[in-house]
């Protein structure tokens, strides 16, 4: 397989999860040597900023770039289309309740998946809820996705966060996550790591 950067060196694909494979050091970027005249990057520009503006998300001020880029990067994480791949253990994991791809980002949460697949009492569970928690933090507004949507037998929905540590930051996404859930009737969980 050629890199997709075009430098046409030759790459191995590793991983059937993957399709778009770069030579080890290369940084494509999909707009490099256009200019913001070009018409590519008006359309790419004006698309993201009537997905910001319909959502009516900044109502009242100014929107940033990085205010977009929070905005649509958590809107995908929570509907698990962009997975964040971190030096911790991470991988794919297929539920046996549900049959759906998995994603996980550590091995404190690839445990908590088994332990919600053992558990007779647990009706589904994803990691694709679609949930996006606002919290202020330091004065500054930010957004974070729980880690697990689940749903029991007796109807209850619990919303969990696995952690292997806490930090000040963590506490603000909780009490704001806590909110949310006491809002819409449902239960907030913190697993803690050993």
């Amino acid at each position: 397989m050629e890199c997709l950067c075009g430098c046409g060196k030759e790459v191995i694909q590793k991983s059937k999860y993957y399709s778009s494979v770069y030579v080890l050091g290369h940084n494509p970027v999909w707009n490099k040597g256009l200019t913001k005249v070009d018409e590519r990057v008006k359309r790419n520009g004006e698309s993201i900023s009537k997905k910001i503006l319909e959502s009516g998300a900044f109502l009242g001020r100014k929107i940033t770039w990085s205010d977009k880029l929070s905005k649509i990067r958590s809107g995908m994480m929570a509907d698990g289309s962009f997975n964040i791949h971190s030096h911790y253990e991470h991988g794919y994991y297929v539920s046996s309740k549900t049959d759906m791809v998995e994603f996980y980002q550590s091995s404190l949460e690839l445990k908590y998946m088994l332990k919600l697949d053992s558990q007779k009492d647990v009706k589904v569970w994803t990691r694709k809820h679609k949930i996006v928690v606002e919290y202020v933090y330091e004065g500054k507004s930010h957004r974070y996705v729980p880690d697990f949507k689940e749903e029991y037998l007796d109807g209850s929905i619990v919303i969990t966060e696995t952690k292997g540590w806490v930090s000040d930051v963590d506490l603000s996404k909780f009490a704001a996550a806590e909110r949310l859930c006491k809002a819409n009737g449902w239960k907030f969980n913190v697993v803690k790591g050993e």
